[in-house]
């Protein structure tokens, strides 16, 4: 399964995303990363050269944000 996050972007803007994975230096550094969901909140986003919008999110928006559900595994 594959969780569904809720997060805020720049422009305070929500998004949604699958968790990808984190990264954690210690102490209070750690960043959340997701492949964000199109307009159908199931197919990841892929750009014209064929990669996937990714999105960073930390701080103030990894506190707000929230996991909405799961998708299965492709």
């Amino acid at each position: 399964m594959r969780q569904v996050w809720e997060y805020e972007i720049a422009g305070g803007v929500k998004a949604r995303g699958i968790f990808m994975r984190f990264s954690d230096r210690g102490g209070t550094d750690v960043t959340y990363w997701f492949h964000r969901l199109g307009e159908d909140g199931v197919t990841p986003i892929v750009g014209s050269n064929g990669g996937s919008t990714i999105d960073s999110v930390s701080g103030a928006r990894l506190k707000e944000a929230r996991c909405v559900g799961a998708l299965p595994a492709p």
